[in-house]
């Protein structure tokens, strides 16, 4: 009997002296982060693999989402007190084989192996692969594995002979085994709990869940630690897609699984208090895991048969700092207001009153705060609205939580409440039935605010009627010169965009039906898909915003070649004088800013055009979201004091010094060394000197810029050996774009793809 209480004793003494189980959640565990695919391809790397792209749909690739995913999801648990170890550094795009991830995290005795991949599905049409749109969802992978005489080997199934049952199983170096079932432990819980948790709490960003699923992919095969391999989402469906690029949404799938990693592990320690634990049933209750800046949080111990027989102490840390801390003392319960958001970890130190341990007992948990959701701004993709004519009106919010938020558009003509739209993805399409002044007022509610709303902005538009191309009509596409992107129409589509896109190609000679019509049926697929054969785009049949972009290039290239073909015309065999016209010039009569209307507000536009700030195809006399963007652009551009989109003498001064200083320029250009007129668009001229080029810096260039600038920016980078194309063009298009990020990569300059003063210089002495 004495022995038997010493022996107690001990293990009393043991249990209430040492930390088992009781560390912080995820305190020095090791978790491994696997990017999925990544290097390029056209690259043999020392370990002998070539570069692998994984997914790529309209040159999105999809090694770039899996990075830039493990990249947050790294910041997250390392808050949580995790140490990250990667198979591939976020800024390191290397090929990784199969066998090295999974050396990796076995050689380190990682506790976790975490990969991450994106879906891409394919179905046959016509003989031929092409990309199953509807597919969607997310879904997680794990593997079964045996325990057999202490070491982890891979289940490769049962069979049964006879009357005795066994199992096949695999070790890591390829060499089978078959053992009967009663001598091996086959175990799969541990992943499967972790594959299900990180599947329902990705689901719950509004992804269909696609559930956790038993496989034999190598690096879940392998791995001797609870693994998982994660499809967050299809590209192949394009509104996965816009989610899986968005680095918005690429957060919150990183913490939706770091949350998943997280409440694992405290299913862990549970198991393990029961086997092991000083207080057994321990629980700290909190009140609620996620919060808003100024909610207070209850913090509570449960589980202690005895309360009075403990003393309590509570330590609360952010970032790793501690920032709020209570000595031992009778309060199990505590209320806690948060000023700032974050993720908060807290923790509860338990010791008997009569103890002389630091402690007998610690639990831990944590939860996390978030700021409201606001609404940063709203904004609507045309400035010119048509009654019957669809109109996209998108509200960007900040903060809020990582859950769902709901929103709510009013749509007003007057006074008037014409119709509310609820949804929970910010963006409003709507089609006007009647002339007028419309409001649209959006509200935002997060899921977890109790508010009726958290935010509300407003946006104010205009609705003119214009005369349509009815369904039957003779085609007439003398009219189209650009088409707005409002959605990806596909077969079965129908709407006036439908027969805008019609007339566009008709335009540039695909489309061959002798009429339109409402629908994108047929004749509408073949031209799409000749159309996107010729162009170099995924031939899909789906016109997305990539294949509009390439319609209004080429629209916009015979815009141009047309005017090109005008001037030559007026002036051949004539010399041009340097002149200036003083009607450019604007006159300042009142402040001009967002949702006000008149002659000087076309005026504005057509300056603001001319300079390069203001892309439109047609300019109008009310001043909207475009307007508003161009003029700030041009504000910062010039470092005028304020950059607020409101036009005010200052800044129509400024507008007038760069038009007279771009007519004298344009005249002067126009006259080439041998003396000769050449019709110039555009301000940045080109001068020979020795047969060399060398350009002359007026305005910035970038996408959608259109004059003789844009022409001699396309020949230098093409004698640089950066643009790839047969004949310039005076239309700055995507194919510049690239040749243009791809000169300021290489020689170390911003690469944002606009032609600025710096990039010009840097253009010239490269040229020289």
């Amino acid at each position: 009997m004495k022995f038997y209480r010493k022996v107690t004793c001990l293990l009393i003494a043991m249990l209430m002296s040492s930390n088992i189980v009781f560390a912080g959640m995820l305190d020095g565990k090791k978790i491994v982060l696997d990017a999925g695919h990544g290097g390029d391809p056209k690259i043999r790397y020392e370990n002998g693999k070539y570069g692998d792209v994984g997914a790529s749909v309209n040159n999105i690739y999809e090694k770039n989402i899996n990075i830039a995913i493990v990249e947050k999801l790294s910041n997250i648990l390392k808050n949580f007190g995790a140490d990250i170890i990667y198979t591939r550094e976020p800024n390191n795009d290397v090929a990784v084989t199969l066998e090295e991830r999974v050396k990796i995290a076995n050689s380190n005795l990682a506790d976790m192996f975490i990969s991450i991949h994106n879906n891409k599905a394919i179905k046959k049409e016509n003989g031929k692969d092409v990309l199953n749109t509807e597919v969607s969802g997310t879904e997680v992978f794990y593997t079964k594995y045996v325990e057999y005489n202490g070491k982890h080997y891979i289940y490769k199934g049962e069979v049964k002979e006879g009357n005795i049952v066994y199992v096949n199983i695999q070790d890591v170096e390829g060499n089978k085994l078959k053992v009967e079932k009663t001598k091996v432990k086959i175990l799969e819980e541990d992943r499967r709990n972790l594959a299900k948790l990180v599947v329902d709490s990705i689901a719950s960003l509004g992804f269909k869940n696609r559930g956790a699923k038993q496989s034999e992919y190598y690096v879940t095969r392998y791995t001797t630690m609870p693994s998982i391999l994660i499809e967050a989402g299809f590209m192949s469906n394009p509104e996965e897609l816009k989610k899986l690029t968005n680095s918005e949404m690429q957060q919150k799938i990183a913490f939706k699984i770091a949350d998943a990693v997280y409440r694992y592990y405290e299913d862990v320690e549970k198991s393990n208090r029961l086997m092991n634990g000083f207080i057994k049933n321990l629980k700290l209750n909190i009140s609620s895991r996620y919060i808003f800046v100024g909610q207070v949080v209850t913090l509570k111990l449960d589980g202690i048969e005895n309360f009075d027989e403990f003393v309590y102490k509570v330590q609360i840390k952010k970032d790793g700092q501690v920032i709020y801390e209570k000595d031992y003392g009778n309060d199990f319960s505590i209320n806690f207001n948060p000023d700032s958001e974050g993720f908060y970890d807290v923790n509860y130190f338990i010791k008997k009153k009569d103890s002389e341990n630091e402690y007998d007992d610690k639990i831990g948990a944590n939860f996390i705060v978030f700021k409201l959701p606001s609404i940063k701004s709203i904004s609507a993709d045309s400035e010119k609205v048509y009654v019957d004519k669809p109109i996209k009106i998108k509200a960007d919010v900040e903060n809020g939580s990582y859950d769902v938020m709901s929103y709510k558009f009013d749509v007003y003509l007057g006074q008037k409440l014409v119709t509310t739209v609820s949804n929970s993805d910010g963006i409003l399409q709507y089609v006007p039935k009647a002339e007028g002044e419309y409001r649209v007022i959006c509200y935002v509610k997060d899921k977890l605010s109790s508010s009726q709303f958290d935010d509300k902005k407003e946006i104010k538009f205009k609705v003119e009627r214009q005369q349509e191309t009815s369904r039957g009509a003779s085609i007439n596409d003398n009219d189209i010169k650009r088409l707005l992107y409002s959605r990806d129409l596909s077969m079965g589509s129908q709407g006036t965009d439908v027969t805008a896109l019609q007339l566009a190609l008709k335009k540039l000679g695909y489309y061959k039906a002798n009429t339109t019509s409402l629908v994108f049926d047929n004749a509408t697929y073949a031209a799409v898909t000749e159309f996107q054969k010729a162009n170099a785009l995924t031939d899909n049949g789906t016109v997305d915003r990539q294949t509009i972009n390439k319609i209004n290039e080429l629209l916009m290239n015979l815009e141009v070649k047309k005017t090109s073909n005008q001037t030559n015309t007026t002036n051949s065999g004539t010399n041009i004088g340097v002149f200036y016209n003083s009607s450019q010039q604007l006159t300042y009569t009142r402040i001009l800013k967002y949702g006000v209307s008149g002659q000087d507000v076309k005026k504005l536009q057509d300056a603001l055009k001319k300079l390069g700030y203001l892309k439109i195809t047609a300019t109008t006399t009310y001043f909207g979201s475009s307007t508003k963007a161009a003029v700030v652009a041009f504000q910062k551009a010039n470092k005028l004091p304020v950059a607020d989109g409101m036009v005010d003498k200052s800044t129509i001064n400024k507008i007038n010094e760069l038009l007279k200083k771009q007519a004298t320029q344009n005249t002067a250009n126009k006259v080439d060394t041998k003396g000769t007129t050449t019709p110039s668009r555009g301000n940045t001229s080109q001068t020979l000197v020795n047969n060399k080029i060398q350009l002359v810096y007026t305005r910035p260039l970038r996408l959608g810029t259109s004059g003789q600038d844009v022409k001699n920016l396309q020949e230098a980078l093409k004698r640089l050996g950066y643009l790839k194309i047969t004949t310039t063009t005076t239309f700055f298009g995507p194919s510049t774009e690239t040749a243009l990020r791809a000169f300021q990569s290489a020689n170390k300059l911003t690469v944002d793809g606009i032609a600025g003063p710096n990039t010009i210089k840097v253009i010239n002495q490269k040229l020289q």
